[in-house]
């Protein structure tokens, strides 16, 4: 893996520094999951809507395509959480991007900022910012992974949360697996292009485990909506991705013993207890 960054110097973001992007004074095994349809992309047009929004940096108003409520039906989910659904993959349209500025960020955070923010941003952002062309009603999987990247770096310059930054690194690894996917189900794919994406993902799986670990100890829950008991299957299952078995297992016990943890969030820790035991004893 290159940069974590890669692309946006399309944008015209020549020199990003490669910091630690997390700091603490800042406030289905592969098998389930090759089993999923990749459904065709021409489709999506039927599950979106545009949506206005007004850009909090440069005040453009503008449209973006968004998942209609209810449209798509979630049909399950990969073991770190990556979402389902019938007819499209709906993580891609999950940020807000106004094309103007530059300035990209979470649907849920796009309009929440401080003055400071808005500052740090319009200074690294907008100004070295030169512009992107999508094409289509829909986003392909490298559209969204741009979007995402440039969503990543927002929330560097403008100090945001840790585990907003874990998250949006843990849904460029959903959006490098749902492109190798999609290389897959068209039987044009190269071997080295599939491990290449594959390599993509892990990389931004270990960030975003760096990230969640370096979040947990500084913020409140619930954490990217999620209570303490589901953020720690979601962290258990990322140390199993990245090889630390011994603080999968600690999470899983803490799950399993929890007089808090819901019935959901059980059955999938004894459900990933026994991946895991499965692949130890291979």
């Amino acid at each position: 893996m290159g940069s974590l960054f890669d692309g946006l110097e399309k944008l015209g973001f020549k020199k990003i520094e490669e910091e630690e992007i997390f700091k603490m004074n800042i406030q289905k095994n592969k098998e389930e999951e090759n089993q999923v349809k990749i459904v065709e992309e021409k489709k999506e047009e039927e599950y979106l809507f545009e949506k206005r929004y007004s850009c909090p940096i440069c005040e453009n108003k503008f449209t973006e395509h968004t998942v209609k409520a209810g449209k798509a039906r979630r049909i399950g989910s990969d073991l770190d959480l990556r979402p389902r659904y019938t007819g499209l993959d709906a993580t891609k349209y999950n940020i807000v991007f106004c094309k103007k500025c530059g300035y990209a960020a979470p649907i849920s955070s796009f309009p929440h900022i401080s003055s400071l923010q808005r500052k740090l941003l319009k200074e690294e952002i907008q100004k070295n910012y030169t512009g992107v062309e999508e094409k289509g009603n829909t986003l392909s999987y490298e559209e969204a992974i741009i979007r995402f990247k440039l969503a990543l770096y927002c929330s560097v310059v403008k100090h945001g949360r840790n585990s907003e930054k874990a998250y949006l690194c843990l849904q460029l690894a959903w959006m490098y697996r749902g492109l190798a996917e999609q290389m897959e189900a068209s039987k044009e794919a190269k071997k080295e292009e599939l491990e290449k994406l594959r390599e993509e993902e892990k990389a931004y799986i270990e960030k975003a485990h760096t990230g969640f670990e370096t979040a947990v100890a500084n913020e409140m829950f619930p954490i990217c909506g999620m209570d303490e008991m589901t953020f720690n299957y979601l962290l258990a299952e990322l140390s199993r991705r990245v090889g630390k078995i011994d603080e999968c297992k600690k999470l899983l016990g803490m799950i399993l013993v929890s007089k808090s943890a819901s019935t959901v969030v059980k059955d999938r820790a004894r459900r990933l207890k026994e991946i895991l035991t499965e692949e130890q004893s291979e």
